[in-house]
């Protein structure tokens, strides 16, 4: 099978792993229609599925080397179609939060799958390259799709779950297009370096990094479409066009995030931070739907600039042989903060809203941009110190 057919398999499957998001734009559509469903009930519509990719993506990692990643391919694209689109038939929040965390199972897959499969068959460059265009390729899937939903959102709150259907397209492509070649097991000297080889102190500060991070980094996502609302600068539409103009930025910055990377070397995961801070600030004092676009666009900017900083610095940690399960633990915690994000910051922001006079909302984002800010300082005099040493 020509190289040029798996890069579509596998840009084919990145369509699919952001699919957490692809409602969020209509969350608080949809919740009004469960008025007896309490804010951070409904946002479990995204942190649900991202509990469930945590064991998954566990799980995956043992099996790559068992089962060949084209039947994992297709067993992650099924699950995510039927987690996807059996909401769009069902009247019952809790058996909708059922069928998320199928999607969640689907997603875990799907998040492993592109990666695992530009490492086996592309090497130096072309490697960088083909994970590059995973992450665009990502990005852009969740711009269209939460784009979509929004519309979909204004006509039936059920509709939004229509967009779930791309996965028929993925499915026709990992059927296609990825190779169905049976795992290749380990020498015994690989086996052995696995063997002796462990986590270090600093792949688990990473992953506590990544932890903290997405606590404040997925406001965005769960609590935007509540922030428009209750602003009232718009409605589900506008929804879906913040969280696209995000994905918009981060495929931006995704397609030149090696040349930044290259200029900006360790401080680039302070910008990422400040970028983030900056972002939050313009949508907590946004009074009209404009500056929330702007503000959605510079954190799909800024996200795509901390998202590989911490994978890179996660892999960096280990010794080669355990850098796969580095990161693996990182992205686990990444979907664990994403999954705590509305128990932490509903609270949180409730408690404050009284004494600022701020809605639950806008309080929320005010929190998050303190939050980025501090990690923005934290990792500024951290990367000064690292470029200091990498220019001895």
């Amino acid at each position: 099978m020509s190289k040029g057919r798996i890069k579509v398999g596998i840009y084919g499957v990145s369509l699919l792993m952001m699919g957490v998001i692809f409602v969020s734009g209509a969350l608080s559509t949809i919740g009004s229609n469960f008025p007896d469903a309490s804010q951070t009930m409904i946002q479990n519509l995204v942190s649900i599925p991202c509990l469930a990719v945590i064991p998954t993506t566990i799980i995956v990692g043992l099996a790559i080397d068992k089962i060949s990643k084209k039947t994992l391919a297709i067993l992650g694209v099924i699950l995510f179609l039927i987690g996807g689109i059996v909401p769009v038939f069902l009247n019952s929040l809790g058996l909708i939060l059922v069928f998320r965390a199928i999607l969640g199972v689907g997603i875990g897959i799907c998040q492993v799958i592109p990666t695992a499969l530009g490492a086996q068959y592309f090497e130096g460059a072309e490697r960088e390259r083909v994970q590059g265009m995973v992450t665009a390729m990502q990005m852009l899937g969740a711009a269209v799709m939460i784009f979509i939903s929004g519309r979909l959102a204004e006509v039936s709150w059920r509709y939004s779950f229509i967009v779930y259907a791309v996965a028929i397209v993925s499915l026709i492509l990992a059927f296609a297009c990825i190779p169905g070649d049976k795992p290749v097991k380990a020498s015994a000297s690989e086996a052995s370096d696995a063997t002796k080889a462990k986590l270090t102190g600093k792949a688990w500060i990473w992953a506590l990094v990544m932890f903290i991070f997405f606590i404040a980094g997925m406001v965005f996502s769960v609590f935007a479409s509540y922030l428009i609302a209750e602003k009232g600068v718009g409605t589900a539409a506008q929804s879906g066009n913040a969280v696209s103009l995000q994905m918009i930025g981060g495929f931006i910055m995704g397609l030149i995030y090696g040349k930044f990377a290259s200029v900006t070397r360790k401080v680039s995961l302070s910008i990422g931070f400040l970028g983030i801070a900056l972002a939050y600030v313009l949508m907590a004092a946004a009074s009209s739907v404009l500056l929330i676009y702007v503000g959605a666009f510079i954190f799909g900017l800024a996200l795509s600039i901390v998202m590989p900083c911490i994978f890179v610095e996660a892999g960096n940690a280990v010794p080669p042989a355990v850098a796969g399960l580095s990161i693996s633990m990182t992205t686990c915690a990444q979907n664990l903060g994403q999954f705590v994000c509305p128990y932490i910051m509903n609270p949180f922001a409730g408690a404050l809203s009284g004494s600022t006079g701020a809605g639950v909302n806008t309080t929320a984002f005010w929190i998050a941009a303190v939050w980025m800010a501090v990690m923005f300082v934290i990792a500024l005099i951290w990367g000064i110190a690292q470029n200091r040493k990498l220019s001895k």
